[in-house]
Formats: structure tokens, sequence, C-alpha cells
């Protein structure tokens, strides 16, 4: 069942229902929330933040943890908060993974705002080793361990900070399929930060891998150790506080410090393109193999709900990037994975499930070839091989 309004559908991984009129939760709360919260740009909304805020605790917080947004809506969050005289430390995670353009928007932050910056990553090979494990064992979401990895980052520093707030942009439970009341702010608990935010648990195997490689932060990979910060802390989305646009956020920051969105493949300039419009590219392949569904369906979904497109203008252009030319070799080039491996991995999952869309139009590879490191993303064998060139 797809959405009357929308193209959000009953399949939507974070949990979707619909009312009799075939409306979706996440248009039902977008009217709500429009109607109930103050604009992004209205020069009252941080006072009324500071307001609700109070509502609940005595007072500001000294220092609260900002998690370092790819999507680049972090600047916006770093400027009410120092506005609000709160000392932000910013903490950002896999930065070996990132492109240029997370880079760019990590240095306007840096270079504009007084805060403190904190990274954190673990080794690559492990990285491609959790990766391969995930895609896999076909649960095709490639991306649970970077998205897992953000929040534990930022629980790890409030932990040896003795930092008990932590402030977000958008809450993509509430804004996409409506599942978050943004009425009760700090909701962000377990089991909903697996269920809803990470597509569910790390795999056994891959816990352990991280547990044992000896850092005081990969020990804390689990959702015991998410469980008892997030139970101790509070995790504040601001789009609870004030009605959210992501777009238009992001468009008044990038003309104010003179950035561009990323040009996402087959479907157009986008600033919720993540760490790397390469990577965004092929887990949404794996995804749409899987499940029939594109992450790009709830950014045209976003659109329709702020008028920006109508419905059929949307179905159009998702058409339009299902029948693109996939860029497999420039994501294996960045991941730094050899290619065949790639076609491989996709190969096995197309044998060996029943797929919702096949793809047949990838970018030829070139007669020569190189890479510095090379593993099997998806392994012939049993056993998985690392394999240095």
């Amino acid at each position: 069942m797809q959405c009357s309004k929308c193209l959000i559908s009953d399949s939507h991984p974070f949990g979707v229902f619909f009312d009799a009129n075939g409306i979706c939760s996440g248009c039902n709360a977008f009217t709500n929330r429009r109607n109930a919260l103050l604009p992004w740009n209205d020069s009252s909304s941080q006072s009324r933040l500071k307001h609700r805020f109070l509502e609940n605790f005595q007072d500001l917080p000294n220092k609260a943890i900002v998690p370092f947004e790819p999507d680049g809506e972090t600047w916006f969050v770093l400027e009410i908060l120092t506005e609000l005289n709160i000392q932000p430390v910013v903490v950002y995670f896999n930065t070996q993974y990132a492109d240029l353009k997370y880079f760019e928007l990590l240095s306007v932050c840096q270079e504009n705002f007084d805060c403190d910056f904190l990274g954190f990553s673990i080794p690559q090979e492990l990285i491609k080793w959790c990766i391969a494990e995930e895609l896999a064992c076909g649960l095709g979401h490639g991306r649970k361990l970077e998205i897992f990895g953000r929040y534990i980052s930022c629980l790890f520093v409030a932990e040896k900070l003795d930092i008990h707030h932590v402030f977000s942009g958008p809450n993509q439970q509430s804004e996409i399929v409506g599942n978050h009341n943004y009425l009760v702010a700090n909701q962000l608990k377990l089991p909903a930060i697996l269920k809803f935010v990470t597509g569910g648990p790390l795999l056994p195997q891959v816990q352990q891998a991280l547990n044992s490689n000896g850092s005081a932060f990969t020990t804390r990979f689990s959702a015991k150790f998410a469980n008892y910060m997030l139970n101790k802390i509070h995790w504040h989305h601001l789009s609870d506080y004030i009605f959210w646009d992501s777009q238009n956020i992001n468009d008044f920051f990038g003309k104010k410090f003179k950035v561009k969105p990323r040009d996402v493949n087959g479907y157009a300039e986008c600033w919720q393109a993540s760490s790397s419009a390469l990577k965004l590219e092929y887990f949404d392949l794996i995804r749409i193999m899987m499940t029939g569904h594109s992450k790009i369906e709830s950014y045209l979904s976003r659109d329709i709900r702020f008028g920006r497109i109508d419905k059929f203008g949307a179905q159009e252009a998702l058409k339009r990037y299902l029948l693109k030319e996939w860029d497999l070799l420039g994501f294996s080039k960045f991941m730094g994975i050899d290619a065949d491996d790639v076609l491989h991995g996709l190969d096995l999952m197309n044998k060996s499930k029943r797929l919702r869309y096949h793809p047949s139009n990838f970018k030829r590879r070139p007669s020569s070839y190189s890479i510095s490191h090379h593993q099997v993303l998806f392994p012939r064998a049993s056993k998985l091989q690392i394999k240095e060139v």
C-alpha cells in the first residue's frame, strides 16, 4: 500500500501506518507539526525552544554534544546552541570513508563556530569486513555500522566527559513516517534506536570483531552500552522543538558559507546524501533490489509535503532514477574494493533471493584499473578473505 499523498509505502523500514483515507502517518505528522511548531527561521523560535527545554530541566547545560551530520544541518544546530550560550562539543565518526563534500562541511563548522571537535574511527579493513558480513548474510543494510557508530561515538564522549545532553537536528522517525511523538521530547531510547534508526542490532560476529579490536571505543559497540547511556543522558532532536525544513535550512547556510550540495547520480543536487553520494547510491541499490523501494522515495515524499513537487512529478523523478546508469565503478574505487567483486556480490544476491528490482545499467570498467588494497565484498568461499595487491 502506498500513501495517497506521497510515495511512502507500508514496507518502509521505519514503520508506517495509514488512516481511513489512505494517508500515511508521515503526512499526518507533518501537518500536525507544521500547525504546532514555530518555523525554523521564526525570530521567536529559539526563545520557544528554550522555554520548552526549561519545562523539563531547571537550567540550560553549559556543554552539550552535537553529532556531526554530513547532510549539513549541523551548522544550524551549532548556531542555535552558541546563541543560547551552550558550548558544543562536535563529534564525528568514520572519516576515512567520507567524500570531499563531507570535509568541506566539517571545515565550515570548524572555521565559523567556536566549538571543540572530537573524531573517532575504526580500522579500514575492519570496516570493510563488517560491511561484507552484513551483505553476505543478506541483510541489505551495509550502512548499519556507520549509523550505529555515529551514535556510539556521541555516547562514548558523553560517558568520558560526563556530558548529559546531546542535541541533534531532525528526527527522521518523526519527519518521514511520523512514528515519533514530537510532543514528548527525549524519546531516543532502546529498542527504538535499533528498530528505527539503525535498522536492527549488529550481527553477533560483527559486534564480537569490534569488541575484540582492543580499543576502549570499540568495546562500546553494543546495545547494552547504548541502552545504559541513553537512559543516563538526554538526546534532543531540535525538530521536536522547531518545525524543521532540511532543504531550506541547508540552502540558507549553504549560501551563507558558499557551499553547494552533492550531486546524486540520476537524481539531482541533494543535501541528504550522507557522507558520500557514491555510498548512498550503492547501498540504495541494494535496498531497492531487496525491497523494491528506494531511499529517494523519502526525499521526494518530503518535497511533496512541502509543496516543492507534486506526486506525479515525484513518480516521474523516481522512474528516471531507477533507469539510471549505476556507478558501481566509482563506489568500488571509493571503498577500495575490486569492481569485479562488487558485481559478483550483486550477482550472488540476484541468484539467492527473489529480488524486487533487477538493475541492468552499470558503468563500464576501464581497461586499466588499480587499487591500493582489496577485499572480497561477497566472499566466493565460505570464509572471508582479505588480500593485499
